[in-house]
């Protein structure tokens, strides 16, 4: 019996003697999707810097409506952009999270009522129809066959709707 215990105890150090196996690398692009206000809005994970429980926002005066203000992340202080009220939709929302973003240096976040969860980036989107997203469509990709609106969140950040030039 002695002899095959220490046959079992052998097997058992040479399986976790070994390297435990690489995953497989994920070979396409992956969205996270977040619902905002009606809105189903999905973006590029390799942006999203942390998801955070939203805490207490400070409001920054003299700036548009879609600035909602700012939070303190880990101890950095973030601008909070409401997507909805960019989009020209009703900003009225139970946000519950917030979505970091991080890109060239330019930090922001996006606050969310629910995180729907990560899938696969489509292989095809299909432009929203006329009117039905009442502002510039410059920061939209697309949308998906299961109403997922794509985010392109490189234009979004380096695009000039996001600076204030307000002085008081």
């Amino acid at each position: 019996m002695r002899e095959n215990a220490e046959l079992i105890l052998k097997q058992r150090a040479h399986l976790y003697a070994r390297p435990p196996e690489e995953p497989e690398p994920i070979d396409r692009d992956l969205i996270a999707v977040f619902q905002i206000g009606r809105m189903r809005l999905g973006f590029d994970v390799k942006f999203i810097d942390g998801i955070y429980r939203l805490g207490t926002i400070t409001p920054i005066p003299c700036t548009p409506p879609f600035i909602l203000g700012a939070i303190n992340v880990n101890g950095r202080v973030c601008p909070l952009i409401d997507i909805s009220a960019l989009m020209g939709e009703s900003a009225e929302e139970d946000y519950r999270v917030v979505v970091m973003i991080r890109s060239d240096g330019i930090e922001i976040g996006i606050p969310a009522a629910d995180i729907l969860g990560v899938e696969g980036a489509p292989e095809k989107l299909s432009k929203p129809e006329a009117g039905s997203i009442r502002s510039n469509e410059e920061f939209i990709d697309g949308i998906t066959q299961d109403g997922v609106l794509i985010l392109n969140l490189e234009e979004l950040l380096k695009g000039n709707r996001l600076i204030v030039m307000e002085e008081v």
